[in-house]
C-alpha cells in the first residue's frame, strides 16, 4: 500500500508502509498527519489508518499479552511451514527483501569499533596498563562491553554513531525498535558469523556473509527475526562527519601513546602495514 502525507502544506509521496512506521516510531509523523492512500475516498489523517492507529493508542497490557501471542504463534507456523517445504521458495518469501548495502554497513561497523578500540585503549593508558599486550581472555573480555553498548545502542535509538553518519537504521520485521534481548543477540551474530571474534577467520567470514545476503536478501544476523535494516541517502554533512570522526580517532590514539610504547607500536606497523 503506498501512502501519501500533506507536510507543510505540501504533499509527499508515496511513501511505503514501513517508511511511515519508522517516521512514526520516531516521532516525525503525528495521529493527526493528513494523509490519503489509494482507495480512500478523500483525505483522512494516520491515525484514522488502520495500519497505524495502534501506534498512537497505547495498548493494555491485555492487549500487549495478545499480540506476542500472535506474533509467537505467527513465528511458530512460519517455521513449520519452512521445516515442512524443506527450506524451499515457500519459507523464504516470508523475509522482507531488502537493499543490502554491505560496503556502507562495513564502513558503518569500522568507526563503530574504531571509536569503542579509541576509548578502551586511553582507559588502559590511564589505568598504566600496556595496552599493546593482551591475552586471549582479555581479547574475549575486552569484546563484552562492546557488544552491550552496540545492543543498547540498537534497542533504544535504532541506530550507532557510525550506522547514524551513513544512514542507516534498524527496525525489526514490524517497523519497531528492538528490544535489547534481541539487540544483544543480533551485535553477537555479527561479532562470531561476520567477524569471527577478530579472528583470522575474519577473511572467510565476512565473504561468507556477504554471499549468504545477496542470495537471501539478508544477512546471516538478520534473518532469523527478519529484521529490516534501512539505508537512506548519504548526506554531505554527515559524510564529511564520518571523516572528522575517524581522523580525530587516529589522532587522538597516536596522540595518547606513550614515548616508550612507540618503538613497539612502530615495529607492528612494519609486520602488518595495514
Amino acid at each position: 500500500m503506498k501512502i501519501w502525507l500533506l507536510e507543510n502544506g505540501e504533499r509527499t509521496g508515496p511513501h511505503e508502509v514501513y517508511d511511515i512506521r519508522d517516521r512514526i516510531t520516531d516521532d516525525e509523523l503525528h495521529a493527526d498527519t493528513p494523509a490519503w492512500y489509494e482507495g480512500a475516498e478523500d483525505w483522512v489523517t494516520l491515525g484514522d489508518v488502520a495500519t497505524y492507529s495502534s501506534y498512537f493508542n497505547e495498548p493494555t497490557s491485555g492487549e500487549v499479552l495478545q499480540e506476542e501471542e500472535k506474533r509467537s504463534s505467527e513465528l511458530i507456523d512460519s517455521l513449520k511451514r519452512e521445516l515442512v517445504s524443506g527450506g524451499s521458495k515457500t519459507g523464504s518469501q516470508s523475509l522482507k527483501i531488502e537493499p543490502i548495502y554491505p560496503i556502507r554497513r562495513f564502513f558503518a561497523r569500522v568507526l563503530d569499533f574504531s571509536l569503542y578500540t579509541t576509548l578502551i585503549y586511553i582507559i588502559k593508558v590511564q589505568m598504566g596498563m600496556n595496552p599493546l599486550t593482551e591475552t586471549m581472555t582479555m581479547r574475549l573480555l575486552f569484546h563484552v562491553p562492546y557488544l552491550l553498548l552496540d545492543g543498547f545502542a540498537l534497542s533504544y535509538i535504532g541506530t550507532t554513531p557510525g550506522k547514524w553518519l551513513l544512514n542507516i537504521r534498524l527496525r525489526a520485521s514490524d517497523g519497531q525498535r528492538l528490544n535489547f534481548t534481541t539487540s544483544l543477540i543480533r551485535s553477537v551474530r555479527v561479532w562470531v558469523l561476520g567477524f569471527a571474534m577478530q579472528s583470522p577467520f575474519v577473511i572467510i567470514s565476512i565473504p561468507f556473509s556477504w554471499f549468504i545476503a545477496t542470495k537471501y536478501g539478508k544477512f546471516l544476523w538478520d534473518i532469523p527475526q527478519n529484521n529490516i535494516t534501512r539505508c537512506a541517502p548519504f548526506t554531505a554533512a554527515k559524510l564529511i562527519g564520518y571523516v572528522l570522526v575517524i581522523i580525530a580517532a587516529s589522532y587522538l590514539f597516536n596522540y595518547m601513546v606513550p614515548p616508550e610504547l612507540i618503538p613497539t607500536l612502530e615495529n607492528l606497523k612494519a609486520w602488518n602495514p595495514s
